[in-house]
């Protein structure tokens, strides 16, 4: 272990950290703090004033305005954001909070660890494609598909929050995103680079696979010329978009078998990723399919968009890799933003039901509306009868309408507030009594049960039986149950299908 230097920070705090780096990036060395809080990380070559600007708006302004703001608490953990600066021989550096232990390996790659990445950070490039996944982890490290659905909502909800405030990561890929499928997490780091559209311009460019087409097709252009496109949030749009697909189809949504220019592979890339960018999955267009001769064994069956296409992800995430890949590819404007794709994916997430099926790495999958759902990675039936509970809110004098909100039903299934009231919706501005369980659901005696916790309007329509805390109902065909009487409250109505 090196010796701790010391240096008073920008804030006015004594920090204490090693005198050697213990991890070097493009830009910037980094450092362990002595008191195991934080790192720091020292930038090699001085900043400009620009940059110098930049980070004191980034550690000052723009934190406190997200993670010092309603919900703060809940979305510091997912970026790594600094939180002071300190000079120390002429160098800037980086106060930083040092990552959750969930976010490095515990067991590392497969075979005894052979990468010997054991203790080292989780980016998300090992988690982005099949082959990575199945060929180079440990089984232990891998997760099940639900888990990577938790981990896209953590993304699309960090990088939603960045937008609202009128910023841009501009470096956004699997690059910068540190995930953990054994528990959904995600976090988002090099903060330092956000994008203030008309005020900070980008340091880079962005990761190859996620740069946007129109970036990708003037990139070659000098710094000042008014036809360069750099990142933006529309671009973070294009690449939120990728990430998802990524983890989700666990295949790049862009790299198919197309040659564009077979005498230059960097034109040709160009081309594939930029002006003649082509979705894999394009439903009119299948000239850049995956093709699967050219495939290696361990990216099956994610490979084959035959079997596995991207409409096994449910309706409401199809329509939006449709507008992101399709309507928003070559026009920016149309992209889904990140909000659309938080929303999609919670919504997303009351359409699951679970495969119990030893070894399949689903661990839940999203009914697909059929009389017999089954699951798409083993093709097991579901083996129970799957009620449907389809939602309908008030609008007043006892008017109920349809929100296109449908909750599949499982043993353990929890309803929160935001199933009992259209005007509720999870995001990090939830209050303690928001994120409380209002009911849940049981299987017992061959029947399902929904078993009412903490609504206290909770009525069996049509005649108005009261069904208090700690009561059941049973979830029948054509049942109706009333969850809350207030504006927007909900009314469920259900619908069984047969497994």
């Amino acid at each position: 272990m090196s010796d701790y230097v010391r240096a008073t920070s920008a804030k006015g705090e004594s920090i204490e950290f090693e005198g050697v780096h213990f991890s070097s990036g493009v830009m910037k060395d980094v450092h362990w703090d002595r008191a195991g809080r934080d790192v720091v990380a020292f930038f090699r070559d001085p900043l400009d004033g620009a940059g110098l600007e930049r980070i004191r708006a980034i550690v000052d302004v723009h934190r406190a305005r997200i993670l010092e703001g309603p919900g703060g608490g809940d979305l510091a953990a997912l970026y790594r954001w600094p939180r002071d600066t300190v000079e120390y021989q002429g160098k800037l550096g980086l106060v930083i909070p040092r990552f959750d232990p969930a976010f490095f390996f515990a067991h590392g790659s497969a075979n005894n660890d052979m990468l010997s990445i054991k203790g080292k950070e989780k980016q998300g490039k090992w988690f982005a494609s099949a082959r990575h996944r199945s060929t180079y982890l440990d089984p232990r490290e891998r997760g099940e598909w639900i888990d990577y659905l938790r981990i896209c909502i953590r993304i699309a909800r960090a990088v939603r929050r960045l937008h609202a405030a009128g910023l841009a990561h501009s470096d956004l890929s699997y690059k910068n995103v540190l995930v953990d499928p054994l528990s959904g997490s995600a976090c988002i780091i090099d903060i330092d680079g956000l994008v203030v559209p008309g005020k900070f311009p980008p340091d880079v460019v962005g990761t190859p696979e996620f740069i946007a087409p129109e970036v990708v097709m003037t990139q070659d252009l000098p710094l000042g010329d008014d036809n360069k496109n750099l990142p933006s949030i529309q671009t973070d749009r294009h690449a939120l978009a990728v990430l998802i697909y990524m983890y989700l189809l666990s295949r790049h949504p862009l790299d198919g078998r197309k040659i564009h220019d077979p005498d230059d592979a960097a034109r040709d890339n160009a081309l594939q990723m930029g002006e003649r960018a082509l979705w894999v999955e394009h439903p009119q267009d299948d000239s850049n399919r995956i093709d699967l001769r050219h495939v290696n064994k361990a990216a099956l069956p994610w490979a084959d968009t035959q079997k596995l296409p991207y409409t096994l992800c449910g309706p409401r995430l199809a329509a939006l890799f449709e507008q992101a890949f399709i309507d928003g590819l070559h026009e920016p404007a149309k992209r889904p933003t990140a909000e659309e794709w938080e929303r999609a994916l919670i919504l997303t997430a009351d359409m699951l039901i679970p495969c119990n099926i030893a070894g399949c790495n689903a661990g839940m999958y999203v009914f697909d509306n059929s009389r017999r759902p089954h699951c798409p990675l083993c093709q097991q039936p579901y083996d129970h009868v799957a009620p449907i509970l389809n939602l309908y809110s008030s609008r007043g004098s006892g008017d109920f309408r349809p929100d296109n909100h449908r909750v599949t039903v499982f043993d353990g299934l929890s309803l929160y507030p935001w199933h009992a009231n259209r005007f509720v919706f999870p995001s990090e501005r939830l209050t303690g009594n928001e994120r409380q369980r209002m009911a849940y659901v049981r299987w017992h005696d061959g029947a399902w049960h929904l078993v009412n916790e903490r609504l206290p309007d909770m009525l069996e329509l049509p005649d108005k039986k009261p069904i208090a805390p700690g009561q059941g109902v049973v979830l029948s065909e054509g049942k109706q149950i009333l969850l809350s009487r207030e504006d927007g409250g909900r009314l469920i109505s259900v619908q069984v299908a047969n497994g």
